[in-house]
């Protein structure tokens, strides 16, 4: 049991969002809703781009008056307001932005957004997206963003052999793989991670540097040739432009003094899902470069165990994989139409992966994986998204008194089998609801300056 004497130093709340099936659950979403509603939020993202989290927004409809802030036109951000939930004033236009390398809170000016250690950086992508963040909120991001110096930087030179796994296992051919694999080979020169950039870039732009004291250990192999050649080539690749966007710092010790010492609220948002686990995933080889688990992920951010209040898992009322020869379910797989007939939609909502844009595969739903899901990971609360997917009716409803019962049978099953508490819903694409107390816990929690007690997000075993 975690305690803290009366007058110790503001203790906060750390949490990992993990997925239950094969991805795409929507941690994006649950994300983004815990941000919302906790003070002080501490987003970390790990793993790499060959995942996408996509972030719900919206802005008014009509044209607005731009404004200038530090020589630049932008929207006012006042504009922009994140979901999810539907607008009923209609005064908005919906829109989503679909992240591969930063957090869900990107559009939240309060959060502060982490790419740890254990991460894969693609600088094109990750610029790609720290560019229209700022075209979005109209502020710069580099104040919120730190980058881990021992990252690993995805070339396009080390793609060509993922490329190759794109038909055989259905792999989305992202790099992230094999640039892990290329720090794990330990090959000086393969490899170039975040910290080196500075001084790969003083290299290319010509400046002085002493060979024996100013090259980073990792380099310090290399000849002065090798060492000139590898600065022209991520000069010419444009890698250099990412330190305009972010701060490069080790993560970690930031995580730890914020948690132990000043309240700090951490959410770790988990990629992909647990049957992609390299490790435990039970489907190999059709599984990922890395450990999916919430452990492997408070492995990659640098969190120890005991700093680990929470593990939320979110499962999807239909699990998907990828398109293409992706690995089997263990059940039996069918097509978006029969969703559509058996949930009684209007039309069918196929449904395209965030990296890769190619049509899911899909199949019915598994409660026994879940509980195993739920032991590995060690569940403490569990958001089931897509209720709306097992009956029409339920679509963008709020509050758990209008879910139709149907449906709260199907959930009070699941936390029945799993013994892990259901504490938010996602009846659509643009709507999630915590269950009763919930909010108003995390409310608390957001509102209370002292924030010693860890949030108890449990034994919601009948909503």
């Amino acid at each position: 049991m975690k305690t803290e004497k009366s007058g110790d130093r503001k203790r906060g709340w750390c949490c990992i969002v993990v997925g239950g099936q094969y991805g795409s659950e929507g941690k994006g979403k649950v994300c983004q809703w815990l941000q919302k509603i906790v003070v002080n939020p501490h987003v970390v993202r790990v793993g790499g781009p060959n995942s996408g989290h996509t972030v719900y927004y919206r802005k008014l409809k009509y044209e607005t008056p731009a404004i200038e802030r530090e020589g630049k036109i932008s929207y006012n951000s006042s504009l922009i307001q994140e979901l999810p939930g539907p607008d009923p004033s209609g005064k908005y236009k919906t829109d989503s932005i679909a992240l591969k390398q930063l957090p869900a809170c990107a559009l939240n000016l309060d959060a502060n957004m982490y790419l740890a250690a254990g991460s894969a950086v693609n600088p094109k992508i990750l610029l790609e997206e720290c560019k229209r963040v700022e075209e979005l909120t109209g502020q710069s991001i580099k104040s919120r963003l730190i980058i881990d110096p021992r990252s690993v930087i995805i070339s396009d030179d080390i793609r060509s052999y993922e490329d190759l796994l794109k038909e055989s296992i259905g792999s989305t051919g992202s790099g992230t793989g094999e640039a892990f694999m290329s720090r794990a080979l330990r090959v000086p020169g393969k490899c170039v991670l975040v910290g080196q950039l500075e001084f790969l870039k003083k290299v290319a732009s010509g400046e002085e540097w002493e060979i024996k004291k100013a090259i980073p250990v990792g380099l310090d192999q290399l000849t002065t040739l090798e060492i000139f050649n590898l600065a022209e080539l991520i000069k010419e690749a444009g890698f250099f432009e990412i330190l305009d966007y972010c701060r490069v710092q080790e993560v970690a010790p930031l995580l730890h003094t914020g948690y132990r010492e000043a309240g700090a609220n951490i959410i770790v948002e988990g990629t992909q899902g647990f049957g992609l686990s390299i490790y435990h995933g039970d489907r190999w080889p059709y599984v990922t470069a890395r450990d999916t688990t919430a452990s492997g992920f408070a492995a990659e951010a640098g969190i120890p165990p005991n700093m680990v209040d929470d593990v939320i898992m979110v499962v999807r009322s239909w699990p998907i994989r990828v398109g293409g020869n992706s690995g089997p379910f263990t059940t039996d797989e069918i097509d978006w139409k029969e969703v559509q007939e058996s949930c009684g939609a209007p039309e069918e909502e196929v449904e395209l992966t965030s990296v890769t844009k190619k049509v899911r595969r899909v199949a019915y739903f598994d409660e026994s994986y879940i509980r195993k899901a739920a032991l590995y990971n060690g569940a403490t609360a569990m958001v089931f998204l897509g209720v709306d997917r097992l009956n029409h009716a339920n679509r963008n409803v709020e509050g758990w008194e209008k879910i139709t019962q149907d449906c709260k049978e199907v959930i009070q099953s699941l936390v029945a089998s799993s013994g892990v508490g259901v504490i938010a819903l996602g009846t659509g694409p643009e709507m999630i609801f915590g269950m009763p107390g919930v909010v108003q816990g995390l409310k608390q929690k957001r509102d209370d300056e002292l924030g010693q007690v860890p949030l108890d997000l449990g034994g919601f075993g009948e909503p």
